[in-house]
């Protein structure tokens, strides 16, 4: 739910349909020798200088005082939560290739805010586009192999969101959540997009507008299930 508020508080390009992917695989993609790896997916317009500046603070976040141009993960206090389900984040934004540990930096003692250069993002990047199916990944991907006592209630928080969460954001348009497996019968898929249309409506000599949301949902390749919703 915190990575879903804070996609929403992003910042996109004008004409971009604003996404929010989930993937959860049993590759070990970092090789950390995790048991299974998140993989979140924004097509923001991707981390800035100053973001990763503000990660590798304390007590900084580039949303501070602007809660409608934050970026996802919050950059500052927010963004260090994933350790709560990682021990070892990993961030691939406009160029950026870091990641962090929880454990103290030998050269400086210091944890969770010290960034390392990844070197190996080429064959990482391409475990990472097999797993997400298309030749080229969207601005900004965080990697997280999960912590072996967290990845049952990650799965259970994922499958447990509901699709009208949609409504109530005004930015995301599509939602996707997939567990990536070795059995392709063992594959789940959730997808979520949502629409609306507006007309404006003249009551009481006052101008409101009215909203019709269009919820569309489908999983598992089953057929899609669209509610109305009248705002």
């Amino acid at each position: 739910m915190h990575v879903c508020c804070n996609a929403e508080d992003n910042q996109y390009l004008v004409r971009v349909n604003p996404t929010l992917e989930f993937i959860i695989t049993s590759t070990d993609i970092a090789a950390t020798g995790a048991a299974a790896t998140l993989l979140i997916f924004n097509n923001e317009k991707g981390f800035s200088r100053q973001n990763i500046e503000s990660i590798c603070s304390v007590g900084q976040s580039t949303k501070k005082g602007n809660r409608s141009s934050g970026y996802i993960g919050e950059k500052g206090i927010g963004f260090k939560s994933v350790f709560l389900v990682t021990a070892q984040p990993y961030i691939f934004s406009n160029g950026y290739q870091i990641s962090f540990n929880e454990n103290p930096c030998p050269q400086c003692s210091l944890g969770y805010i010290v960034p390392e250069w990844v070197e190996e993002k080429p064959t990482r990047l391409l475990d990472i586009k097999q797993i997400y199916g298309k030749d080229s990944l969207p601005t900004t991907t965080l990697v997280l192999p999960l912590k072996a006592d967290k990845i049952n209630s990650v799965k259970q928080q994922l499958s447990s969101i509901h699709p009208e969460i949609l409504s109530f954001l005004s930015k995301i348009r599509d939602f996707s959540v997939r567990e990536d497996n070795e059995d392709p019968k063992m594959e789940s898929v959730t997808t979520v997009s949502i629409s609306s249309e507006i007309n404006s409506a003249a009551k009481k000599n006052l101008n409101a507008e009215s909203y019709t949301i269009h919820l569309s949902a489908g999983e598992n390749g089953n057929d899609e299930k669209v509610c109305s919703y009248y705002m």
